[in-house]
């Protein structure tokens, strides 16, 4: 979603404010909610787009976001959302590593199970291997509503208030599990074009499992019970947002068929651009492909210069964004 984003940036020539840690779901996991991001701060300079991870805090984005400002935040099923998490750091290692990897086999659990069957133990320092997890600011993201915690759980004692705030001041709180839904329903609310949530499917990381992929029922309600002990607030966000979603789509006329259209734009657009003649060869700059979007009343054009927009991965978008305020000699404020 961020990828599809910072194109839209990069077609429309939008401002975009960047975090000052571009990776910071890495080292101190989140930058403060309060840190000054990249890009100056002066009192007459407002954002179009920020796309990246943050953490939230609205108080202060409708201080440097342009108004009027909308807000889209992205939920997924809670179990997935923290076994990504748990794969992404590769935390089977050092769990595998510390307590021997021989204690994993078919006949026993594996390390993301021994994790939440362990947790408290693991994170509050009981055991000696609490390397495993060294940061005690990630520890207790790990651990506690991880999910929350990126709509800024960290910061608010009253968890059941936020989870109200956040559901009342998002424009659309997107859903993983209903995403080429959720993303139709943003490009309607805010009068996007179709051609503008167009996206490829790049993130698909090798994992050592997917918590999706699990047929043992019995299994997964434990695994689900257990971290509903660790994330309960998880679940009230998550169900909390799949409700929002679902009602404001109930709102939009037509939008089975517009959600049919769209998938179909979409696949086709896709197929064109994986097989589009790269740069430099023989009428590369001639070639077109034009699809009529009847329900959306659009007529779309698709061309070389799209398609390498489209197939560009979110990195190289920072990258180019990073550049254009070192050119501009922008400096923290």
């Amino acid at each position: 979603m961020a990828t599809t984003l910072l194109r839209m940036a990069d077609e429309y020539s939008l401002e975009v404010l960047l975090p000052q840690q571009i990776s910071s779901l890495l080292g101190d996991i989140y930058p403060p909610p309060f840190e000054i991001p990249r890009g100056s701060l002066r009192p007459d300079r407002k954002f179009q787009l920020m796309a990246l991870h943050t953490v939230y805090d609205f108080s202060f984005w409708s201080k440097i976001m342009a108004p009027p400002a909308a807000l889209v935040g992205m939920v997924r099923y809670p179990l997935s959302q923290f076994a990504s998490f748990f794969n992404y750091f590769e935390l089977s290692r050092p769990i595998r590593q510390a307590f021997r990897v021989q204690m994993f086999n078919q006949s026993q659990p594996s390390p993301f199970d021994f994790f939440l069957e362990n947790a408290d133990s693991l994170t509050n320092g009981a055991w000696k291997h609490t390397w495993i997890i060294p940061n005690p600011h990630m520890r207790k993201k790990m651990m506690r509503d991880t999910m929350l915690f990126e709509f800024g759980g960290a910061y608010h004692q009253n968890k059941s208030v936020l989870i109200d705030e956040i559901v009342d001041n998002f424009t659309v709180i997107m859903v993983k599990e209903q995403f080429d839904e959720s993303l139709l329903l943003l490009k309607i609310l805010l009068k996007w074009k179709l051609k503008d949530i167009i996206y490829a499917s790049k993130n698909r990381l090798s994992y050592d499992f997917k918590v999706e992929d699990n047929k043992n029922r019995t299994l997964e309600a434990r695994r689900e019970q257990l971290h509903r002990l660790q994330s309960p607030f998880d679940y009230i966000l998550y169900r909390k947002s799949v409700d929002k979603l679902n009602k404001q789509i109930a709102d939009v006329e037509q939008f089975d068929k517009q959600l049919e259209e769209f998938r179909s734009v979409n696949a086709k657009a896709n197929q064109w651009c994986q097989t589009v003649k790269i740069p430099g060869s023989q009428n590369f700059s001639e070639l077109k492909l034009t699809l009529n979007a009847t329900i959306a009343q659009e007529r779309i054009v698709f061309d070389p210069v799209f398609c390498t927009r489209l197939l560009k991965s979110m990195l190289p978008y920072v990258q180019s964004h990073i550049r254009d305020y070192e050119r501009r000699k922008l400096h923290l404020g």
